[in-house]
């Protein structure tokens, strides 16, 4: 499941904050994937690491790197669910072009 925040595409273009282009607390891999994230359409993307490493054409290190700068910042945050027998369920991603998802942080919208 893929739940996408502030993110307003229109067309086959996605505009983006510039507080996210501005944001240099972050390396400019991790904005570059974020950019790219949030420009994928949430009905047809599932996000995993190996389909950004495909997409991207960019490593596994690169990736989870990029990714962990994301979550530490508050772009992203990854949930693993589980599913009614208790076992491992799909991932959720939240995404969101404000960095406002650090678990000690409450939620801003």
């Amino acid at each position: 499941m893929i739940i996408k925040i502030n993110n307003y595409t229109q067309g086959n273009y996605t505009i983006v904050s510039n507080e996210v282009t501005r944001d240099n607390s972050i390396s400019l891999s991790a904005r570059g994937l974020l950019i790219f994230m949030l420009g994928c359409k949430e009905d047809t993307w599932e996000f995993s690491v190996a389909k950004l490493i495909k997409n991207t054409n960019t490593s596994r290190t690169k990736i989870e790197n990029a990714l962990e700068e994301l979550e530490n910042a508050g772009y992203l945050k990854r949930t693993q669910t589980k599913n009614d027998r208790n076992k491992f369920g799909k991932n959720e991603w939240i995404i969101s072009e404000i960095p406002n998802l650090r678990d000690d942080e409450p939620f801003r919208s």
